[in-house]
């Protein structure tokens, strides 16, 4: 509608001046009958012709000067026009909104609107006013209030009718957001180079062409270039350089690699390949993982892939296996030479009560004695050792076979008497030291496996026994003690304290350690199997001494609830 009526008002200026020029016309005739020369046909005076030429160019600025309020109110693009000094001759309302003015700027200095103006805008301005046409597409014009716009800008001179430079005319096009948009990208492109290149692994971006958009220079040492230059930038000219294997050996065919992969949708993480340069045959064992790139509408637009070298990782995972193996195969055999010490330090006591009571039985048979009593004891205490022996075997088995042995409620009292009965004897032999007893009243019992738990306390007895070998039998004192654990009610506390020659501070953390022994002939198990054994009951074993104090062995054993 504002268009109909700039039209409708520009031929209501032109049909005036049409009957302006007319009624003057017919004036001009009426006053000037009768003067000498004068006609009165269709000619026209000389005057006459003056005038009316002076109404047609009048007719013509005012068409002009309409057109280009037309013009300047709607042209898409911002422009304005000056004189030589730079006063506004014109300005589109694009040119007003562009540059935010707010104020009339016909006849204002260009400078006056924008006083910040750079020195270099205004040598723009000159070199334009010297006849020059400028073009720039990216200008940066800083606005009064600080801000910065981006446009392209073209600037040249106007020619008035003398054919002389009346000013310039300046064109403008906002490329703000797109110089801003591209501005970002190119920080964004700049954050991801230095990202790139901060990666110790190889990574690389391949549009849905095949080909590289980018990658970094782990990329190429990885691949055995010597710097990015060296990169092929299509993906087809990888396969006559490269080849991938998989874990299972295969050579993967080139659409299965890891870029082609993401490409048709894939995304994974973690995949090996092992990569190998036909030419030079280095290899390497990659990690890869991958993701197709996709644009807002979701199509894929290319691929992301990054590469870990974990080549060094899984060599190291090999050595470190191969170890593994060579420190089993060591386990073994020491577990093999622990169970042959074990065998040997728990058969070693039976064994030898046996031979001590055959030894008797054959001493009473070769005096032809009389003695039935004294032969019958003997025997007996011989098949009992045996016996022992045999369940000891039982148990040890049992243990080795990730101890299955069987748990029961155990009177501790009577287990402390059989063992002392067993290690001393009716008749005995060797030491027999003053035995002393502190056993508090109504104990209860505990749980544990009986035999395993005897084999502790028989070992602890015959161990303090053989540290008053170098002793006066009058001082020879062995106490076994068993109470409730005052720090700890539900568990049983038990101790076998010697008057021996004691343990040194290094012997009582050592003496525990497995073939560590205080004695010449001793196998240094006795103890390590016991704090073993101990410990599988969810108890605890350890030992107080002082040298020539003799030596307090002390073990804990949870209470049947």
């Amino acid at each position: 509608m504002q268009n109909i009526s700039d039209q409708q008002n520009a031929q209501r200026v032109e049909a005036n001046l049409t009957a302006s020029e007319s009624d003057l016309a017919d004036v001009v005739k009426d006053n000037a009958a009768g003067l000498p020369g004068a006609t009165t046909d269709n000619q026209t005076m000389p005057g006459v012709v003056q005038i009316l030429a002076g109404l047609e160019q009048a007719k013509q600025r005012d068409i002009k000067q309409h057109n280009i309020n037309l013009l300047n109110k709607y042209a898409p693009a911002a422009i304005a026009i000056f004189d030589r000094d730079m006063h506004y001759l014109s300005a589109s309302a694009r040119w007003i909104s562009d540059f935010n003015i707010k104020e009339e700027v016909l006849g204002l200095s260009h400078y006056q609107v924008f006083p910040n103006i750079s020195d270099l805008c205004r040598s723009y301005h000159q070199r334009a006013l010297a006849g020059e046409i400028i073009i720039t597409d990216n200008f940066r014009f800083e606005m009064p209030d600080g801000a910065v716009r981006w446009v392209r800008l073209e600037l040249g001179p106007w020619i008035d009718d003398d054919s002389a430079i009346g000013g310039i005319v300046i064109f403008t096009e906002d490329n703000t957001r797109s110089k801003t948009a591209e501005q970002e990208v190119e920080l964004g492109r700049t954050k991801l180079q230095a990202a790139l290149s901060s990666m110790y692994d190889a990574v690389f971006i391949a549009d849905e062409h095949g080909t590289l958009i980018d990658f970094n220079e782990a990329f190429a040492v990885m691949h055995g270039f010597k710097n990015k230059a060296e990169c092929p930038v299509k993906l087809s000219d990888y396969p006559a350089i490269l080849e991938k294997i998989s874990a299972d050996g295969e050579v993967v065919s080139p659409q299965q690699w890891p870029v082609f992969r993401a490409m048709r949708g894939e995304k994974h993480s973690g995949i090996e390949y092992t990569v190998r340069r036909k030419d030079t045959g280095l290899s390497l064992i990659g990690s890869y993982s991958f993701a197709p790139l996709r644009n807002g509408d979701g199509l894929i637009t290319g691929a992301v892939v990054s590469i870990r070298d974990v080549t060094q990782q899984r060599r190291m995972e090999q050595l470190i296996d191969t170890k593994r193996g060579e420190l089993e195969e060591a386990g073994r055999h020491f577990l093999a030479r622990q169970t042959a010490a074990a065998i040997a330090h728990d058969l070693n006591q039976p064994l030898t009560a046996v031979s001590t009571y055959t030894n008797v039985a054959l001493q009473v048979l070769e005096t032809d004695s009389q003695n039935l009593e004294t032969l019958r004891y003997a025997l007996t205490q011989a098949e009992q050792q045996a016996q022992r022996a045999g369940k000891m075997m039982h148990e040890l088995v049992a243990s080795l076979q990730k101890n299955q042995s069987v748990s029961e409620s155990i009177n501790i009292v009577d287990l402390l008497i059989e063992s002392v009965e067993i290690v001393v004897g009716k008749g005995g032999y060797g030491l027999r030291p003053h035995l002393h007893w502190q056993i508090a009243p109504a104990l209860p019992p505990v749980l544990g496996n009986h035999l395993q738990i005897q084999k502790v306390v028989i070992n602890l007895i015959s161990n303090a026994i053989q540290a008053m070998q170098d002793i006066t039998p009058a001082q020879a004192k062995l106490t076994i003690s068993a109470e409730i654990q005052q720090a700890d009610a539900a568990m049983l506390h038990i101790c076998v304290s010697d008057t021996g020659i004691g343990l040194t501070e290094a012997e009582v953390k050592d003496v525990f350690q497995a073939f560590y022994s205080t004695k010449a002939t001793g196998l240094g198990m006795g103890l390590a199997i016991c704090r073993t054994i101990i410990g599988a009951h969810g108890g605890k074993l350890w030992a107080e001494s002082k040298p020539d104090t003799g030596a307090s062995f002390h073990f804990t054993l949870p209470i049947v609830k």
